[in-house]
């Protein structure tokens, strides 16, 4: 199936923010967020599934797609606020008050920081591939930047396809991957190094999933601890999604679509 709407394209003061609605005649409102270097084609299969009962909204934040930033590139024009910020201003370029938000990887992390700073606009937040906290020495960000400069995307892409287990993810990946603003992920990298949301989801009220996707080894490895911590809150909820990698709508976009669903309802 392809989907029949067309990615359009809001101005905002200091970025062109492109975007994809479907489901314009419902009322409630799923917002996707995707991860560093990823793009707003991630939920295709998210955007055919609810499109018949929601208004589904997928972005492509800037520095991704064709979202490209006005002024000169710096780490400090892709803080994670100003993604934030960014996503704000076009739900109330939409008419959108609020929204279920769920996020993948950076996604999440731009989701806690929507709790931050505009906890009204969300009526859910779902998370996969997303640690809540994270400290990154200097020499390790040196390092990742090291690589990606010496390696560039297509490499970098084809890399990053084995942290998908289906063959069909694994080439989605290294579509969107392969063609992501080296310059712009290289911009990006500092504001994710260390990053600490635990007391702002701590502190809301907004229902909260967060998807562990079993075979995502790395963010795993971060979340033990953070999970028991969040475990103690009575709006959390996880959900263990079997053998799927970090891209888990891509991996199972049927268990995914079915578990989201259902948690949506309850809301």
């Amino acid at each position: 199936m392809m989907l029949k709407s067309k990615k359009r394209i809001i101005e905002l003061r200091d970025t062109y923010i492109e975007y994809l609605l479907t489901g314009e005649e419902n009322q409630d409102t799923i917002l996707f967020l995707h991860g560093l270097a990823a793009d707003l084609s991630q939920f295709e299969r998210q955007h055919l599934f609810f499109e018949n009962r929601y208004r589904v909204l997928s972005i492509n934040l800037r520095g991704h797609g064709a979202s490209i930033p006005k002024g000169k590139y710096s780490p400090q024009i892709f803080s994670l606020h100003k993604f934030a910020r960014d996503i704000i201003k076009v739900l109330d370029k939409l008419d959108i008050d609020c929204a279920h938000i769920v996020g993948n990887s950076m996604g999440g992390n731009i989701g806690y920081e929507l709790l931050k700073t505009r906890p009204d606009i969300i009526r859910a937040l779902v998370t996969f591939g997303t640690t809540t906290k994270l400290s990154t020495p200097r020499f390790i960000l040196f390092l990742t930047d090291l690589v990606y400069r010496l390696l560039g995307m297509g490499i970098l892409a084809r890399m990053s396809k084995w942290s998908a287990r289906k063959g069909y993810a694994r080439r989605k990946i290294v579509q969107m991957l392969s063609s992501a603003d080296l310059a712009a992920i290289r911009c990006i990298l500092p504001n994710l190094a260390n990053l600490d949301y635990l007391d702002i989801i701590g502190s809301t009220s907004a229902p909260y999933m967060m998807i562990k996707c079993t075979k995502d080894k790395i963010i795993n490895n971060k979340i033990g601890e953070i999970i028991s911590e969040l475990e103690k809150r009575d709006n959390f909820k996880l959900y263990e999604m079997q053998e799927v990698g970090h891209f888990a709508n891509l991996d199972n976009p049927f268990l995914f679509n079915k578990v989201l669903d259902e948690y949506l309802k309850e809301r």
